[in-house]
């Protein structure tokens, strides 16, 4: 499965650290997420845990392209 989240941009300095998240939704932004198939604003929601894998069978990546700031 293959995920495109778009444009998106970041300058990273020496010694800093990128954190990538992983979840189900993008509530507020989005509707949120009942987990049932129920509408948004249902009462009943269900709790589901997200799992990345990454393995020999299963080799999950993320793909960072690196753009030069020089001229």
């Amino acid at each position: 499965m293959t995920v495109d989240i778009g444009h998106a941009a970041a300058m990273i300095l020496p010694r800093q650290l990128l954190c990538i998240q992983i979840q189900g939704s993008h509530f507020p932004v989005c509707d949120r997420k009942t987990n049932t198939g129920d509408e948004p604003f249902s009462d009943k929601t269900l709790i589901v845990t997200q799992t990345l894998y990454h393995d020999p069978e299963r080799p999950s990546h993320v793909l960072l392209p690196i753009v030069s700031t020089s001229p």
